[in-house]
């Protein structure tokens, strides 16, 4: 009940912020706010070859089934099966704007260039939001509000018939520094169901990031996040479970950059806390884990190598578990990869590495494996992209006899303009869930098909349909679901 009341006044007030900008855009108070909301667009919805990129910043992505996530240190949610860990290694680094030639949002500065964040025109782009400015940041509030059907509401092999209502809202704030910078992204969604008993589904994941410019090659680069989500119904360590317990993340970390000739090094620390609302079979799993990892990269230009080392350090609250086994885990994982940035046409970078938890207790197997991750934007033309994510999690359990499991997780998304305000998009996520301990191996597909109508700066209509499918080695627990949601997008 708490956390829906969270939600809920989460919503109201992202609400409130927008109905107050679309006023104040529109020059008139609340009653404007209709005509401000549907009042043609200059140019708008009739220019079919004019750019449309969009500008509203993407921020980084709850970690599936909660574990640590062996990418970037943007942060994973505690989403599932295991725990919100940032096993990123020392890669805070995706500056926010800064001096000296450096990264513009993900984008190295030309010569001569403004390295402060570029606003939106509106001569480029009638329908793409302004912000609001204050004290030399820009704030992008947006609140989504969405009413679905589904075959499938627990995800369950059981699962029934459903109706529900989302409620999504998000802000995102961006200093406009000619140094230092900050970077603020606050996202969340609460999913309720109008019958029957299945679970609501809130989630949330906050991050504030900062980059201290100490002079032109050095720089110090903090991160605080906070994650919140249900623990997975098909997660082992709940199995009939009806009530799937919350869970909590909390991650800060540090880190230190510093440029020597083409090579630029990065040590970093990071620590992630996982609470679990309850216990699972009387064993208390809120554990602490500690990375300190180092990043060399050489700038090559349009391309950079780089390798990392992480080691890392699990512990539990409880250093028995329920089962008399002890869970604590100390290991590293070492991956090396390649950093692009060809202008905005292709940006992001890809590695791979081996990850290994040896854990203390003598009856239970190393957790460990191959990681593969990847976060690249192809930006084909002004009206096409294509961005692509790989992560590899390694979640820890707690059932008799398992060490936990690795998943690697792909994702493809194509979004594509077929006019200035309106955008369709089709998205595919494929993972493989591995269990260590037990004799499981989870295959998950989730294929959907989408599309954007904007109004206006300010709102936007949308729609969107679904299919889930998960296929797994253990006899009855298989399942399918397809979806079909409406939706209202606001944003200021």
């Amino acid at each position: 009940m708490t956390s829906s009341r969270s939600a809920l006044v989460f919503a109201v007030l992202a609400v409130a912020l927008a109905a107050e900008a679309s006023a104040q855009e529109s020059g008139g108070g609340m009653s404007d706010l209709r005509g401000g909301f549907f009042a043609e667009s200059d140019g708008g919805g009739s220019d079919d070859g004019a750019d449309a990129g969009d500008a509203t910043a993407e921020a980084g992505g709850a970690s599936d089934n909660g574990a640590s996530d062996t990418g970037a240190a943007d942060g994973g949610t505690a989403d599932g099966s295991g725990e919100a860990a940032d096993t990123g290694g020392g890669d805070d680094g995706d500056a926010t704007g800064s001096i000296g030639g450096k990264s513009v949002f993900g984008r190295k500065a030309a010569a001569g260039e403004d390295s402060r964040m570029p606003y939106p025109d509106e001569a480029d782009d009638p329908f793409e939001p302004l912000g609001i400015r204050s004290g030399g940041m820009t704030y992008l509030p947006k609140i989504e509000l969405r009413g679905g059907v589904t075959d499938n509401a627990a995800r369950s092999a059981t699962g029934k018939n459903g109706s529900y209502y989302e409620i999504a809202p998000e802000l995102v704030g961006r200093s406009d520094w000619s140094r230092h910078s900050l970077e603020v992204s606050l996202r969340g969604t609460f999913r309720d169901y109008v019958s029957g008993s299945t679970d609501s589904e809130p989630t949330f994941n906050g991050t504030v990031k900062s980059q201290l410019d100490l002079r032109e090659t050095t720089a110090i680069n903090l991160k605080a996040g906070y994650d919140l989500s249900r623990e997975s119904a098909t997660d082992p360590d709940v199995a009939g479970v009806v009530d799937r317990p919350l869970i909590h993340g909390l991650t800060g970390s540090v880190g230190f950059s510093q440029e020597i000739g083409a090579f630029e090094l990065k040590p970093s620390l990071t620590a992630t806390r996982t609470i679990y609302e309850r216990s699972a079979g009387g064993t208390n799993r809120n554990s602490t884990l500690t990375e300190a990892g180092l990043r060399a990269t050489y700038d090559g230009g349009v391309v950079k190598p780089f390798v990392e080392a992480i080691a890392l350090r699990r512990g539990y609250d409880d250093k028995i578990d329920g089962n008399g086994q002890q869970r604590a885990a100390t290991g590293g994982e070492l991956r090396g990869g390649v950093a692009f940035d060809h202008d905005t046409i292709l940006v992001g970078e890809v590695a791979l590495g081996y990850r290994r938890e040896h854990l203390k207790d003598a009856g239970l197997a190393d957790l460990e494996g191959w990681t593969l991750v990847g976060d690249v934007t192809w930006t084909i033309s002004a009206l096409t992209k294509v961005t692509v994510n790989a992560r590899t999690d390694f979640n820890p359990s707690t059932v008799l006899g398992a060490s936990g499991s690795v998943k690697h997780q792909a994702d493809v998304k194509l979004s594509h303009s077929l006019r200035r305000n309106v955008v369709v998009d089709l998205g595919l996520v494929a993972g493989r869930e591995d269990f260590t301990g037990l004799d499981r191996t989870d295959t998950s597909l989730e294929a959907s098909a989408g599309a954007t109508y904007k109004l206006n700066r300010t709102a936007a209509v949308t729609a969107r349909a679904r299919h889930e499918r998960l296929s797994t080695t253990v006899p009855g627990e298989d399942y399918t679901a397809n979806s079909f949601e409406v939706g209202l997008s606001l944003q200021r």
